[in-house]
């Protein structure tokens, strides 16, 4: 349904991913605004044509057991070269962890990336929230530089409709046991998410 919805995102995040030249994307919207929805979709539409070979992982993912000097930095190492030979694509869905100092103490990560993603020998994509951009340019500016911007606004409370609409008639079609939204209650509930969610 993001692919419908998220038409222009969703052609914008093709044509930087499935090109020959390997190139990284950064993703950035307000906090549950659909950026990873978008990749979902993605990931989806590349499943009908190929094996997608993206691999989810994370900062503390990364670096999780290595306590010896440079251990992290081989670990990192070997990740890369892997995604470089398969020509994967890594899917980091906070990219605020990765750029966390607290989170990763004396590991580096960003730095350790840098080149594999300036050289584009490699394709990663990032989500972001955009109250965090800010931040991450101050402290992580090389790193974020070299990476592609997408922002991926809030839907509208008109699309938000269409949205849960298209998701119906997929359940009316592949599973009949999901619950349902009346028609009457897709109103409500779009106006109750517009109005709490922001607030999580």
């Amino acid at each position: 349904h993001s692919q419908v919805i998220r038409a222009p995102n969703f052609a914008q995040l093709s044509q930087l991913l499935d090109g020959t030249r390997r190139r990284s994307v950064l993703l950035t919207d307000p906090s549950l605004a659909g950026k990873t929805a978008l990749v979902h979709a993605w990931v989806r539409a590349r499943l009908a044509r190929a094996t997608p070979l993206v691999w989810a992982t994370s900062g503390t993912q990364l670096i999780a057991g290595m306590s010896g000097l440079g251990q992290w930095e081989d670990r990192v190492r070997r990740v890369m070269e892997a995604v470089e030979t398969l020509d994967a694509v890594l899917y980091f869905d906070n990219l605020g962890d990765l750029l966390s100092e607290r989170a990763h103490g004396h590991a580096d990560i960003p730095s350790a990336l840098k080149p594999w993603i300036s050289e584009g020998r490699v394709r990663v994509v990032g989500e972001l929230r955009a109250e965090l951009a800010d931040g991450a340019e101050r402290n992580h500016g090389p790193l974020l530089a070299t990476l592609a911007r997408l922002r991926v606004d809030a839907l509208t409370p008109a699309a938000s409709r269409e949205a849960l609409t298209l998701r119906a008639r997929w359940d009316d079609a592949h599973d009949p046991d999901a619950p349902r939204v009346s028609p009457a209650g897709l109103d409500a509930l779009v106006d109750l998410a517009d109005r709490y969610l922001p607030y999580e």
